[in-house]
């Protein structure tokens, strides 16, 4: 079933029929057995789906099936179950509307790209400008920066990729880039997923530490441009479906590298396996 309100109805419309069959009188132990048989795997298919509409059916089915008497005993408990579900719903989606209505300062944001047999995604926060200056003042130059807000920024390769002549193993990898005035910046890629601050140790990051755990560090050109874009961005450009360019974009600066996702190496491989 593609939806769980649909399993509920058919399911709903199967367990009463099992019910019937199984308190039948006169039917033999057989029928009795798969009767029983039935009654269980629907009743328990039907509690799976979660869905209130198909717990509902179970219990006002059952009295319905066995009779007046029992439909009478249990109509109390059925009106205060009701009204149970109807208040547990309505909390929920109260719930949800306020979590809707209460935005954060810097938004979660994420980027994802196919470039040859290769998937590439960024998950990142994303803060503004808000009338601030960013590099030098907020960011200062020449310190490691978690290249967003919040939790670390995170790329995730699908398949082992190159950038320069360095071989990235599939996985996950948190980004962090050393901002700089005049030159190049520097971006390094974690193995462990974290970012600078959890290697703080007195007061200072340990460098020593933070660096074992680099997968790897590379120097690349920042762009500064006359415009500006008010929140953090990641994009990433297919490019030539082979080579893609990553992109960081904030106010007025734009960092990017290239990810070589090397589409010929795999594709060797694979034709050596038909071999």
């Amino acid at each position: 079933f593609s939806n769980q309100n649909y399993a509920a109805s058919w399911l709903n419309f199967v367990w009463p029929f099992c019910l019937a069959l199984f308190i039948k009188k006169g039917n033999n132990l057989f029928k009795k057995t798969a009767a029983l048989s039935f009654l269980i795997s629907t009743g328990l298919a039907a509690f799976l789906t979660f869905s209130r509409n198909a717990w509902l059916g179970l219990f006002t089915s059952m009295p319905i099936v066995l009779g007046k008497k029992v439909f009478k005993f249990c109509l109390p408990l059925m009106t205060i179950t009701i009204l149970i579900l109807f208040l547990l719903g309505t909390s929920v989606n109260a719930q949800t509307a306020r979590e809707y209505l209460s935005p954060v300062a810097s938004p979660q944001a994420s980027v994802s790209q196919n470039v040859g047999m290769t998937n590439i995604t960024i998950k990142y926060s994303s803060p503004g400008v808000k009338g601030r200056t960013i590099f030098g003042d907020l960011v200062p130059y020449n310190e490691l920066w978690r290249a967003g807000a919040n939790s670390p920024t995170i790329i995730e390769f699908s398949t082992d990729v190159k950038i320069g002549e360095k071989t990235i193993r599939a996985g996950e990898y948190a980004i962090a880039m050393t901002p700089r005035k005049n030159g190049k910046w520097t971006v390094d890629l974690n193995k462990e997923g974290k970012y600078p601050f959890a290697y703080r140790k007195d007061g200072k990051i340990d460098m020593e530490a933070y660096n074992a755990d680099l997968a790897h560090t590379f120097d690349t050109d920042a762009v500064i441009w006359d415009s500006s874009i008010e929140r953090l961005t990641y994009f990433i450009d297919a490019n030539d479906n082979k080579v893609a360019n990553v992109n960081m974009l904030w106010d007025n600066v734009i960092i990017s590298f290239q990810v070589n996702t090397m589409p010929e190496e795999f594709l060797k491989k694979f034709a050596k396996t038909l071999e």
